[in-house]
């Protein structure tokens, strides 16, 4: 026997779906109204040299992301190989990724107005170097949205948010 739901029925139906379709929409806009243009800034501290047989040489630094603004700042990063969300802006240094990641997700930070978030980075030096040149090391900030739920699609917009970069001063390798 087909059960025909009534009128009072499908009309419960199509509110509900309606009002999920709206949610998503709002929710969607909500980050993206608050996560536009952030006022970041990255700061950089020295914190050692290093050498090891598998890496070469590498140069550690304390990063500092601070939310200079008047509102919570929103981002997401990778759970474990979190130092995919750094760059350089020199061919010759190079963001080193030491983390063994048998699991890594994608996590979903906030820095309220005046606080910061902090990480750990390492950066290559590659052959070549001069000692007179400078470099820098980038933050790609990478907004929350509701399409975003897996690893995959957050390197692939890493790859392609050359503008959301928050850059540090500039750096030498000591």
């Amino acid at each position: 026997m087909l059960l025909i739901p009534t009128i009072k029925q499908r009309f419960t139906i199509a509110l509900i779906f309606w009002l999920l379709v709206a949610s998503m929409i709002f929710c969607t806009s909500f980050i993206r109204l608050y996560c536009h243009e952030p006022n970041l800034q990255l700061t950089l501290t020295y914190t050692g040299k290093w050498a090891d047989k598998y890496y070469g040489r590498y140069y550690s630094y304390h990063a500092l992301i601070t939310n200079k603004g008047s509102d919570t700042i929103y981002f997401i990063n990778a759970s474990c190989s979190f130092a995919d969300a750094f760059t350089t802006n020199h061919k010759k240094a190079g963001i080193l990724n030491r983390n063994n990641c048998y699991k890594n997700g994608i996590l979903c930070y906030s820095i309220a107005p005046g606080s910061s978030h902090e990480y750990d980075v390492d950066v290559q030096q590659l052959t070549g170097w001069d000692d007179t040149t400078t470099f820098r090391i980038g933050f790609i900030w990478v907004e929350p949205i509701a399409e975003q739920d897996n690893i995959t699609r957050f390197h692939d917009r890493i790859k392609n948010s050359p503008n959301n970069v928050v850059w540090s001063e500039k750096l030498k390798f000591r």
